[in-house]
């Protein structure tokens, strides 16, 4: 079995299960602002489009690196990692659509997925613009914001979560080491590792874990700083209208 194979499989599952969520999330916000605010709304779509092509594109690595390991895996074996990959094979067959939509769009999605922490910024400066109480909008969403973009990055610390390139049309990773290794002994590591190889459903199960684990992360660090920014501010207005 390839270790290589094995390798790229464990770093693009979490870019995978990661963006799927983020995307979904994104686009249920943009379709919630479209009345009140229609350019923070038009900003959702695009991030969660942006999204969708960079899960996309890890699912298109992540499917190669399948193909790698199947190439050397028993009958058997590739049984139990087609079924195991389903989902993100099937995502992947969307994936040159998705790229006509980012060269339809003038490569502006294209744009968003390579800068989304920016952008995301660029985002809430148009939710403020288009609230009507603006500097109260604006103490909230930067105090969410800070807050989310700091337990991601924790996050992406303690698990080692990966990165993602394209040079030259070719996708490569970004490996990163996990803090949460200094938990364990050497020895206790390679035992985690080796059993992990017997059990090759645990490669995509690890993965995944990564990603839900970051978006996870994220979205407790939103909450926290919107309950921070309540705390200090008080209840939105809108709040205090519906109690």
């Amino acid at each position: 079995m390839s270790t290589a194979g094995i390798a790229s499989i464990a770093l693009f599952a979490p870019l995978v299960a990661s963006n799927a969520v983020f995307s979904a999330r994104r686009a249920s916000r943009g379709v919630d602002a479209m009345d009140e605010n229609p350019l923070f709304a038009l900003a959702n779509f695009d991030i969660a489009a942006a999204q969708i092509l960079k899960g996309g594109r890890a699912a298109k690595a992540l499917t190669m690196a399948i193909d790698e390991v199947d190439n050397v895996a028993t009958q058997g074996s590739k049984k139990l990692i087609e079924k195991g990959t389903k989902a993100v094979q099937q995502s992947t067959k969307n994936l040159s659509t998705i790229d006509k939509i980012a060269k339809g769009a003038g490569k502006v999605i294209s744009f968003t997925a390579d800068n989304i922490n920016p952008i995301i910024v660029g985002a809430g400066v148009l939710k403020v613009a288009g609230s009507d109480d603006k500097l109260d909008t604006a103490a909230r969403e930067s105090t969410s914001l800070l807050c989310m973009f700091a337990a991601e990055d924790a996050m992406k610390n303690f698990v080692g979560m990966p990165g993602i390139t394209k040079e030259n049309g070719i996708i490569k990773s970004l490996p990163k080491e996990g803090a949460y290794k200094k938990l364990f002994t050497e020895k206790q590591l390679k035992a985690i590792k080796d059993y992990c190889a017997t059990k090759k459903c645990l490669k995509y199960a690890a993965g995944g874990a990564k990603g839900l684990l970051f978006v996870g992360a994220s979205i407790a660090g939103y909450k926290v700083g919107d309950k921070i920014a309540t705390a200090i501010l008080g209840e939105k207005k809108e709040d205090k209208k519906n109690n």
